[in-house]
């Protein structure tokens, strides 16, 4: 089974029900769920789901990579493929990918998103793509792995940094709640 825009929906109600001040952000991509718009795939370039990794060491530090198309230092993440059965899925799958870290090495810490970010994607030309929305659905795991091959078309160095280092005051606020 693939991810469907009933499993993001459910993933949405999950996180609203416990965040429920970060609803507002989340209203348009509701609508365009309840417009039926297949949100799951990349190319709906009005807007569509990513998941990434916020993944913490057993010292307290955070999974970082330095993504090659942004040259920024940001958690593990990425778009969703054919197998992935929920957005947790994929956020594990994109941080094995891009920092060789096994799957079974990553503990889920919850079933909910414990952030949700949207922003805005500018055009990429080479790609062919227009600027569109992303929703960044973001999981906590766990691990005591150390950092395996990374996937260097896409990340240019991976490494663990202070909580400090997470991009956004809400997203290091609530690992560090989760860390305590």
């Amino acid at each position: 089974m693939t991810l469907t825009n009933i499993d993001v929906r459910k993933a949405a109600k999950s996180y609203m029900d416990r965040y429920p001040d970060d609803v507002r952000g989340l209203k348009s991509l509701v609508d365009l769920m309840s417009e039926g718009i297949d949100i799951t795939t990349r190319a709906e370039m009005r807007g569509h789901v990513t998941a990434s990794a916020v993944v913490v060491n057993d010292a307290g530090f955070v999974l970082l990579v330095n993504h090659v198309a942004t040259g920024q230092w940001i958690q593990p993440g990425g778009h969703p493929e054919a197998g992935d059965h929920s957005l947790s899925d994929t956020a594990k799958r994109e941080a094995h990918e891009e920092t060789g870290i096994h799957p079974a090495l990553l503990k889920l810490a919850f079933t909910r998103p414990i952030h949700v970010d949207s922003h805005v994607i500018p055009e990429r030309p080479e790609k062919q793509e227009q600027a569109h929305r992303h929703w960044d659905f973001r999981y906590l795991f766990w691990t005591s792995a150390r950092v395996g091959e990374i996937q260097p078309d896409e990340v240019g160095g991976a490494g663990f940094f202070s909580v400090n280092s997470l991009p956004g005051d809400v997203l290091r606020e609530r690992v560090r709640l989760a860390m305590n």
